[in-house]
């Protein structure tokens, strides 16, 4: 028998059905570097449990070409098995991994969560008939309800709020939204070093969880809509913590959907890690009030600054719902990449997203902003858009006005994301070799390199190499 009771899976990566990347438009991704990166949930989940005197056990399959090593876990008969898939590019993976978890050991209880596939809602239960439950929110209460419903203590699956599940009848059944949180500053610190491998992964700190925007392509809101930081102090001990595993070499990322939501206190952060001497790497919006604290935040090493801009054209920044004040954020990012301009130990990474309604003007604004404001780095992305955002339940809206569309392919259908063409004025093939055309316009070779260097495995001797090839690739 197991030494845990609960198995967490973070499933491989686009092992099903993988895609010709041409074909496909899926040009943003690199087709031979696999993303190296700890699945933060999981280990959360995995942390909050055992603080609960739960023996839990995490495998990490992201670099896996199959699922051998899920089959071998299950032969130790856990009481549930939890997948987590925050991305699509891991749901037909999640699928395989449920099928492997019932085929091997039936009487488990199969849990699956994650940012894509609780978005999903009941559409995952027509995908397959390995799940028992999904975790429609955040994890740690709903997995720790549940266990006590394995563990035959009293819980009824209808008192956990957020999942969803088929009763004993086989109909469908969904408990209301979820509105217990955990308290991110009184849970037990992480134990990293549950996570197989953990040294082979970008370290990182969580900052703050939720988001108070609304943008209408971003699941973030959906997701976790209870803004929630770490107070400084808390931050302080587990960055030190983190570092003694680590040490000063790798390059830091800080968790949040932004980055000091709270002015003050997202200073006050960027000086605890500057006295630590570490670089690191975070994201805030264009017009987070920090963009006026751009040197210092350099000075405490801030190293890659990605800003999520989206548009340097009012009426686009309104239809994605990015800001009420489209000048006044058009202003602020200027005023961040003229301050950029002057510091060199900083790589200013500014995100585009080719939306729905953009035209020659539209197109012509952001080239104008970006050559009269030149950063360091440009990730210039088709939309994609994902199951549980205001935008699916709006596009045929933007079908009507703007002459915009869905992609369909097999991939992204059974993926339940899509791609789409933006409008009438632009097809889909034009709207790929316009994103790949202004990453290499508007990015230098060592800057676009740089800034995504912290998202794979850091310890491969030829990962610059590698990334500097995958730049050309597709051109």
């Amino acid at each position: 028998m197991a030494d845990y009771d609960i198995l967490l899976v973070n499933p491989p990566v686009m092992i099903e059905n993988k895609p010709e990347f041409e074909a496909s438009g899926v040009i943003f991704l690199i087709d031979d570097i696999q993303i190296s990166a700890i699945n933060p949930g999981i280990l959360s989940i995995d942390s909050y449990l055992k603080s609960h005197s739960i023996n839990t056990k995490i495998i990490d399959l992201s670099n896996d070409n199959d699922y051998s090593a899920l089959s071998e876990e299950m032969g130790n008969e856990p009481k549930m098995v939890g997948v987590s898939c925050n991305s699509a590019f891991s749901y037909m993976e999640t699928l395989e991994s449920l099928r492997v978890a019932k085929e091997v050991y039936p009487l488990t209880v199969t849990v699956a969560g994650g940012q894509h596939i609780g978005m999903l809602g009941k559409r995952i239960f027509m995908d397959t008939d390995d799940l028992d439950v999904l975790v429609t929110h955040e994890g740690e209460i709903p997995m720790l309800k549940l266990y006590g419903v394995c563990a035959r203590n009293g819980i009824d699956l209808c008192d956990i709020k957020g999942i969803i599940f088929r009763d004993g009848r086989g109909s469908m059944r969904e408990t209301p939204l979820q509105i217990e949180t955990v308290d991110i500053n009184d849970m037990s610190p992480l134990d990293y070093e549950s996570y197989p491998n953990f040294r082979d992964f970008t370290p990182y700190v969580e900052e703050s969880r939720g988001c108070p925007y609304r943008c209408e392509f971003c699941t973030n809101y959906q997701m976790m809509r209870k803004v929630r930081t770490k107070r400084p102090e808390i931050f302080a001990e587990e960055l030190e913590r983190v570092i003694t595993l680590w040490g000063s070499e790798p390059m830091y990322a800080i968790l949040t959907s932004s980055f000091g939501v709270s002015y003050e206190d997202g200073l006050e952060k960027s000086r605890i890690i500057g006295k630590k001497g570490i670089k690191w790497t975070t994201e805030f919006r264009a017009d987070s009030q920090l963009g006026e604290a751009f040197e210092e935040l350099s000075e405490n090493g801030l190293s890659v600054c990605n800003i999520g801009f989206e548009s340097a054209n009012e009426d686009i920044l309104q239809t994605m719902r990015k800001t009420r004040e489209p000048k006044a954020y058009i202003e602020a990012m200027r005023r961040i990449a003229q301050k950029s301009s002057n510091i060199k130990d900083t790589i200013l990474r500014v995100n585009f997203i080719f939306y729905p309604g953009e035209t020659p003007r539209t197109l012509k604004d952001n080239i104008r902003f970006l050559i009269e404001n030149p950063v360091d780095s440009v990730t210039y992305t088709p939309l994609v858009i994902y199951p549980g955002t205001e935008i699916e339940s709006n596009f045929r809206r933007y079908e009507q006005d703007f002459g915009s569309e869905i992609k369909h392919t097999q991939f992204w259908d059974s993926r339940h994301a899509h791609l789409c063409k933006p409008s009438r004025f632009f097809s889909f093939e034009e709207m790929l070799y316009l994103c790949r055309s202004m990453e290499k316009l508007f990015s230098t070779d060592e800057a676009w390199v740089q800034s995504r260097e912290y998202y794979y495995n850091q310890r491969d001797p030829e990962l610059h190499n590698r990334l500097t090839k995958s730049r050309y690739k597709l051109m």
